[in-house]
């Protein structure tokens, strides 16, 4: 919603009504998500217990953000190359597709490392955990709006 409010402001883009739906809906769901997130303050404090399950979902996220990565730059690459640098619409839905999920992606994995570096902190009693967990939730959050940034500019 951010980056569509920029491109607006900004870069006086153009959005169609569906698209300002969209971005509405996209900030509800932010503030919704936020509204939410937080525990009640006589809830119990979360275990954190890493299984095997928890390990192979790690895996499977890194694997995923690996297989859209090689997704995309094939796209960009064999499009790029066969048609004097131009993406055909249905390309550029692909590439628009691809770098769109590689955000949301690195997007929930930020909250959940912001989150994992908190309930480490206080169940291990190390306050080293917090600031590592913010660190990575913002390298993730950049990540999400580069990819977001390159989806846009390149798609």
């Amino acid at each position: 919603a951010v980056l569509a409010l920029f491109s607006h402001v900004y870069l006086r883009e153009e959005l169609r009504r569906i698209e300002w739906l969209g971005v509405g809906v996209a900030a509800l769901g932010t503030v919704g998500v936020g509204a939410v997130a937080a525990p009640p303050a006589n809830a119990p404090e979360p275990e954190l217990q890493l299984h095997w399950v928890s390990m192979v979902l790690i895996v499977a996220l890194c694997l995923s953000l690996s297989a859209l990565e090689a997704l995309v730059q094939g796209v960009h690459r064999h499009h790029s190359s066969s048609h004097e640098g131009m993406l055909s619409a249905k390309a550029r839905a692909m590439y628009e597709l691809g770098t769109g999920i590689q955000g949301g992606l690195l997007f929930g994995l930020s909250a959940a490392a912001s989150r994992t570096g908190l309930v480490l902190s206080r169940q291990l009693g190390s306050p080293v955990w917090i600031p590592l967990g913010i660190a990575l939730s913002v390298c993730l959050t950049a990540g999400g709006f580069f990819l977001q940034a390159r989806g846009l500019k390149d798609g």
